[in-house]
C-alpha cells in the first residue's frame, strides 16, 4: 500500500474492512474519507460491508443461544475441513 495522499479502490476496501476490526490511524481515516467522497463504488463497499457484520452479529448472537453443545462441535469440525 503507498502512503501518498490518495488511496486506489483495492487500498480503500482493504481499509474498510480493516477498520472494523482495529482502529486506524487518522492519516488513514482520512484518506478514506477522501476517497469514499469521490468513489461512489467504494462508498457502496463501504455500506455493504457493515451491513453484512451488522447482520453477522445478529447471527451469531440469536443462533449461538439456541445451538447445543453437540451442533456448535459439529459445526466447528465441519469449518476445519
Amino acid at each position: 500500500m503507498k502512503r501518498g495522499i490518495m488511496l486506489s479502490c483495492e487500498d480503500t476496501t482493504h481499509l474498510v474492512v480493516k477498520k472494523a476490526y482495529e482502529k486506524l490511524s487518522m492519516w488513514d481515516r482520512m484518506r478514506i474519507f477522501m476517497h469514499l467522497s469521490m468513489c461512489k463504488y467504494c462508498s457502496l463497499f463501504e455500506k455493504q460491508n457493515k451491513f453484512i457484520d451488522d447482520q453477522v452479529a445478529k447471527l451469531d448472537d440469536v443462533t449461538l443461544s439456541k445451538l447445543d453443545q453437540d451442533t456448535k462441535e459439529k459445526i466447528l469440525q465441519d469449518i476445519k475441513k
